[in-house]
């Protein structure tokens, strides 16, 4: 069980730098690696991400597959000193429309060093309900 817990943890750790690394490229930059290491958080936490880069910042959109439940995280840069954030927005409840927590319903703004957190929470509601 502490494996799994500790294993856990480290996906969420690579997903927070991922999240952070792919926010800093510029959109020619680097694209094979970019879709490499998609792939295996793809596959690490049991979601589809893409990415899109708009004019307020870089947003991720994340679906789990078998549940329907999807979402966006977009990172908006803040005023210089001032830490990066990220909004979450649901996309779709689907199976999860009865049993989600009333916090994975709202719009959400968060800093970014409290992102493995939101990963972590949104991470114990797939197992949950799965």
């Amino acid at each position: 069980m502490l494996i799994a817990l500790a294993f856990c943890a480290e996906i969420i750790s690579f997903f927070s730098d991922y999240f952070i690394a792919i926010s800093n490229l510029n959109a020619a930059k680097d694209l094979s690696t970019n879709q490499s290491v998609s792939a295996l958080v793809e596959y690490l936490l049991g979601m589809k991400l893409s990415t899109l880069s708009q004019t307020g910042g870089m947003c991720i959109s994340a679906l789990h597959q078998s549940s329907g439940y999807s979402f966006s995280l977009t990172w908006a840069e803040n005023a210089a000193g001032k830490e990066s954030e990220l909004l979450y927005r649901v996309a779709s409840l689907r199976t999860f429309k009865r049993v989600a927590p009333e916090w994975i319903r709202k719009v959400l703004v968060f800093s970014t060093s409290m992102y493995p957190i939101f990963f972590e929470r949104i991470a114990n509601v797939i197992k949950l309900h799965q």
